[in-house]
């Protein structure tokens, strides 16, 4: 059999990358007052963002609805019955 030799060349391919945050995180930081100044409060801050939208979207969906109770009073008596409303 042949005997095959290869070079080994001791180069190594590097990889270069810049991990460049995202437009939401940027933004974030830029607009916090500098109260918030790295990825990890970003985070924080999104979640907790998203768990008070969820509950006041469920609060209002289930307890800010109209008014059920029929309204009475002084108006509603003045204005009479039904049949003398008819035009």
């Amino acid at each position: 059999m042949s005997q095959v030799e290869f070079e080994e060349s001791s180069t190594q391919s590097k990889v270069f990358f810049n991990k460049k945050e995202s437009r939401i995180v940027e933004f974030i930081k830029k607009y916090s007052g500098g109260l918030i100044k790295n990825e990890r409060q970003v985070a924080y801050f999104l979640l907790i963002f998203a768990c008070l939208s969820v509950f006041l979207f469920f609060k209002t969906l289930f307890f800010g609805g109209p008014n059920t109770n029929s309204p009475t009073g002084p108006i509603i008596e003045e204005a009479g019955s039904q049949v003398d409303i008819i035009f």
